[in-house]
């Protein structure tokens, strides 16, 4: 990448401040398969983690254990039932609860996949500490309340919704991941069969 200064008419005959612009001129390769624009805005933690594991992948960067915050979210909590009894303890029927391991089961594959990539790791416990929070900030006080259909809305609503809103304002780099509802929704589930978030008040 260059600078070039730009200045209109001859220098020193009577330029002003607004006669001088600095552009940034990219380095238009032909052979370039991408141009990299990294200063012209700021960047938050997510969007660095998705531009990060880009580079990982390509370059094959691998951790040789999983990081102590993405361990705490895969480690089952004393007294865990499963999936399939939170679900059941939460009014969920049987085709309902059936979805609910499909979506985690697509999760787990795909984050197997990418288990071993720090960018991977952080991205995914920066998601499962927000799924963790949001829930029991907006769903658990209503839990004993509000009927399931009401509760299942708000769970789109206040969970999945904005946190797919926030990898949608961040993941524009994202070329690996790529998580969609299915996923966020997998992501819920594996954290409810790891006794991290009730449908019910134990």
């Amino acid at each position: 990448m260059e600078i070039n200064l730009s200045v209109n008419g001859d220098p020193g005959t009577g330029n002003s401040f607004n006669d001088t612009k600095i552009r940034k001129v990219d380095n238009y390769n032909p052979n370039a398969r991408e141009v990299n624009n990294y200063y012209t805005q700021s960047e938050s933690r997510l969007g660095g983690w998705f531009r990060r594991l880009n580079d990982e992948i390509n370059n094959d960067i691998r951790l040789q254990k999983k990081l102590d915050d993405i361990k705490r979210y895969r480690t089952k909590l004393p007294h865990t039932i499963g999936l399939e009894a939170k679900l059941k303890d939460g009014g969920f029927s049987q085709s309902a609860i059936d979805k609910a391991r499909r979506l985690k089961m697509y999760f787990v594959k795909k984050s197997t996949r990418f288990q071993y990539y720090e960018s991977a790791q952080l991205i995914d416990s920066y998601l499962f500490a927000k799924l963790c929070h949001r829930f029991d900030t907006y769903i658990l006080p209503n839990i004993e309340s509000h009927p399931l259909c009401d509760i299942r809305q708000m769970v789109y609503e206040k969970v999945v919704l904005p946190i797919i809103d926030e990898i949608n304002a961040n993941g524009s780099c994202d070329r690996q991941l790529c998580y969609n509802e299915d996923d966020i929704y997998g992501m819920l589930y594996y954290l409810t069969g790891k006794c991290h978030i009730n449908w019910k008040d134990y």
